[in-house]
């Protein structure tokens, strides 16, 4: 997937924007965008959250990488 694909779905997320607090819509948006991307798991967080966890094949070590979904 190319970076414009990336840039065209934060541009959409900002033109329908959820009030903060019920970001459950935003939250099936963004699950729908990172399902191609074969997470190992996706648990939902909270009320409106997501946790991605995908595995290396190699062991190493981790990162983590936290995004908000309201303004």
């Amino acid at each position: 997937m190319e970076l414009k694909h990336f840039i065209e779905f934060r541009k959409m997320l900002h033109r329908f924007p959820d009030i903060s607090g019920n970001e459950s819509a935003t939250r099936e948006l963004v699950r729908a965008f990172v399902e191609p991307f074969s997470p190992a798991e996706i648990h939902e967080v909270g009320d409106t959250g997501l946790l991605l966890v995908y595995k290396g094949a190699q062991p190493g070590g981790q990162v983590l990488i936290r995004a908000e979904l309201d303004g």
